[in-house]
């Protein structure tokens, strides 16, 4: 072989490597597309939900701190004390 076909043998392995490299990221950008939607989806319904979970967590929490100050507070017989007893 000479030196000029295996320069146009270097060179036209080169382009089918760039054409292969560029129909590879079409591919995938255009094969992907769903996936990185479905994936950003489920990232954005994650957040809200742990969102609604600590929204939960801190309504239980103050119903339940109230539940305890008045559970506390009530009395606890007619009487409150021995000496208003007949």
């Amino acid at each position: 072989m000479t030196q000029k076909d295996l320069y146009n043998q270097r060179l036209l392995k080169e382009a089918n490597e760039r054409s292969l490299q560029f129909t590879t990221r079409r591919h995938f950008l255009k094969e992907s597309a769903m996936g990185l939607g479905a994936l950003a989806m489920g990232s954005l319904i994650g957040l809200i939900i742990t969102v609604l979970v600590i929204v939960a967590f801190f309504k239980m929490r103050s119903s339940l701190v109230q539940y305890y100050n008045t559970a506390t507070k009530a009395k606890k017989g007619p009487y409150q004390t021995r000496e208003e007893r007949p």
